[in-house]
């Protein structure tokens, strides 16, 4: 197969005594000409191949239709009003509703309608304590940058703006609304990278030249701050984060005794990074925390402390772990049927969730609140004093619907603050799903959640496998339009909650990442082996799908074990791991994955780095490698030089590199987000010899993930 050049310039890096051979690191400029005249071509071949797969159109239209069915999130409480997201029926984007007291809906921004264009994503919005003032952030391009602006929600009036390009932001309104606390994080002038994160304090009507930095100073490299505000409280809480979603460092100020507590911000946590959530307990007189932590439990645990408690390290544990499910979330109500305050505690399996019911007093299990079904509960949100919570529930077959869960009464009803419309199970769609567990190399169970054709299995099927595997984040079995579309035209769509993941708890985490990372990759192999020894699919109907971390097991997987299957699709792939920490948020992830300037770690690296285990005449599999082209997170450099390698190597299947413009790598507008997976799909139906055949107009479809 023919294939653009790509000039190989053999750069020789030598570290540790090793020499690293990087024959295309020119193409980490994205201003070269020959980088920019290598993409150029490159896109002309991908639309030739594009134009042949015949699938496309018919995942196009089945996407774009399961994806556009009505939605609302989760409400959250703000004074006396409800801000939530809603997406009406065949919008591609949601818009952001305050509900008030009296029943009146206002849409404060809807991003590609009344605010920007059809690519304008909102990345972050927080309401101030009363609801009457709100900062968002709306990105053009998709990208995750962008101006912090300040409105009056009533009027709709521009009150503040903080220009340039600030990474979306955490933040924490003042009690008296004259301010905020916030992350600021901008791109370096090179274009390559960001600089340090640091916490700032924004008094409004002044510059963002005046704001006053108050965290951040003398701090390690690649740390990352996420600030937080228990509801109901004045309390300004801030988690330091080298390994992300885990906390290192956790500082305190009472802003309500002083706005300007920043300056008394006081240690509460530092040690081995751990998964902390700090809540209030409603009530009048000192505050008292919720902590849900991983420290000292790696499943997670309850404790209720008092604002001393959380200085003096003294966290009694109220609620323990339990050692079959994963503590996720917790939500304190006031007073229900039970004469007190009770909690409502948030555990999954990986697959399902489960809500209990706590006393606050002493923990105790007093019920557990009536679900649907085994499915998926996310978000839980509640109003201080209220003895209400709010959550939202979905499963493989049925799009999420936001539900409300009343104390008093016991009772769970489907909370509809729009048209009432409720999503619907997927009941007549001929797809159901199983579950099953493979053996990694080492022993390890690793379990699959598969979306397939309803019916007993008579053949083979083509069989798409995708897994995470890092950062401690779970995949969950919650509702997503792809597998059902793929499982619908005929094939098996299959999640592998390898290690790596948060499925299991923090240990299952630690044991994919660092000197450990082979595992993941391990537990990857093992579940396509599996699937080819059940007589689910053989190598040649196999196809691999990962996105970010995903995409670098992707690597991992065509370059150790290329015989296993046929096809591999990786969007915004990690793949060059020598390299890795000099671009985008690489500095953030050096305690997952490790540094070169390590010695011990850099052998971690280049053991697995998939560019640099690309071997020349090898029978690799066909490889699509997607990019993002306004993605601030992975920079393209990893696929470009992947693409240029396979390429290189001469195999007998294509190897197609195409760019998709407009879409960054968070929160994507619903037809930009079908689009990328119906060429995903057609791509593999290609590949892997998927025939399908048109379907029924349903009108429905999958809600928001």
């Amino acid at each position: 197969m023919s294939y653009p050049l790509a000039f190989r310039d053999d750069e020789v890096e030598y570290l540790h005594g090793r020499a690293v051979h990087d024959p295309y690191r020119w193409m980490e400029s994205d201003d070269d000409p020959r980088t920019v005249e290598w993409c150029r071509l490159q896109e002309r071949l991908y639309a030739r191949h594009a134009a042949t797969w015949s699938a496309g159109a018919h995942f196009a239209a089945v996407l774009d239709d399961l994806r556009r069915q009505e939605w609302h999130s989760v409400p959250s409480a703000f004074g006396d009003r409800l801000f939530y997201l809603h997406r009406p029926a065949g919008a591609s984007q949601a818009r952001l509703v305050v509900l008030r007291p009296d029943g009146r809906r206002q849409t404060v921004l809807w991003p590609g309608s009344t605010h920007g264009g059809a690519d304008t994503v909102l990345h972050t919005c927080h309401p101030s304590p009363t609801g009457r003032l709100l900062t968002y952030q709306l990105s053009p391009d998709g990208s995750e940058t962008a101006p912090l602006d300040v409105i009056d929600v009533d009027s709709g009036r521009a009150v503040d703006r903080l220009g340039g390009r600030i990474r979306s932001t955490s933040l924490v309104w003042t009690p008296d609304e004259t301010g905020f606390y916030y992350v600021r994080q901008e791109p370096r002038p090179t274009g390559t990278g960001f600089k340090p994160a640091a916490v700032y304090h924004h008094q409004l009507g002044t510059t963002a030249r005046h704001d006053r930095i108050v965290f951040g100073t003398d701090r390690p490299e690649g740390e990352r701050y996420r600030l937080h505000q228990p509801a109901g409280t004045g309390w300004l809480i801030l988690h330091a984060q080298r390994d992300v979603m885990r906390t290192h460092g956790l500082w305190l100020a009472d802003l309500g005794a002083d706005p300007a507590g920043s300056e008394q911000l006081r240690a509460a946590y530092q040690g081995a990074p751990v998964r902390l959530a700090v809540r209030a307990l409603p009530g009048a007189g000192t505050t008292e925390f919720l902590v849900c932590t991983t420290a000292g439990s790696p499943r997670g645990r309850l404790c209720r402390v008092t604002a001393a408690q959380m200085f003096d390290g003294d966290w009694a544990t109220l609620v323990d772990s339990r050692p079959d499910v994963v503590m996720e979330e917790v939500a304190a109500l006031g007073t229900g049927a039970t004469g007190h305050e009770t909690l409502v505690i948030q555990w999954s399996d990986g697959d399902g969730s489960e809500l209990t019911i706590h006393s606050s007093r002493d923990g105790s299990i007093i019920d557990r609140v009536p679900l649907p079904d085994s499915g998926v509960v996310e978000g839980l949100s509640s109003r201080p004093e209220s003895s209400q919570v709010w959550f939202s529930y979905s499963d493989t077959l049925r799009s999420p619907n936001t539900y409300l869960f009343d104390a008093g009464t016991g009772r769970t009803t489907i909370w509809t603050p729009t048209t009432g419309v409720k999503n619907r199970p997927l009941a007549h769609r001929p797809v159901q799903q199983l579950r099953a567990t493979c053996t990694s190399r080492d022993g390890t169970p690793v379990d699959l959640s598969i979306v397939a054709p309803l019916g007993p299995r008579s053949e083979t099927l083509p069989t798409i496998v995708t897994a995470y595997g890092g950062f401690g984040v779970t995949q969950r079995a919650r509702y997503s339009s792809a597998p059902v579309a793929w499982a619908e035209a005929g094939g098996a769509f299959v999640t592998a909650h390898v290690r790596g993941g948060g499925e299991k708890g923090d240990e299952w985490h630690r044991s994919g990442r660092g000197r450990h990372k082979q595992n993941t990759f391990e537990d990857l192999r093992a579940a396509m082996a599996w699937l080819i020894e059940s007589g689910w699919t053989t190598p040649q109907q196999l196809g691999l799908l990962g996105a970010s971390n995903g995409g670098l097991l992707v690597g991992a997987a065509v370059t150790q074990w290329p015989d296993m299957l046929r096809a591999a699709v990786a969007i915004a792939p990690l793949l060059d791991m020598i390299r890795y920490e000099r671009f985008g948020l690489g500095p953030q992830w050096v305690g997952e994955y490790g540094s070169v300037r390590d010695p011990e770690q850099f052998g971690w690296l280049a053991a697995y780095s998939p560019y640099h285990r690309v071997r020349p005449d090898t029978a690799y599999p066909a490889v699509l490698l997607l990019v993002l082209g306004a993605d601030t997170r992975v920079h393209p450099m990893h696929a470009r030089k992947m693409a240029a390698a396979l390429q290189a190597a001469r195999g007998a299947q294509p190897v197609l590199f195409h760019t998709v413009e407009g879409v960054g790598h968070g929160d994507t507008p619903i037809a930009r987000s079908a689009d990328l997976a119906s060429e995903t799909f057609a791509f593999f139906a290609d590949q892997l010899g998927l025939t399908v055949s048109a379907c029924a107009d349903t009108g429905f479809g999958r809600g928001f993930d």
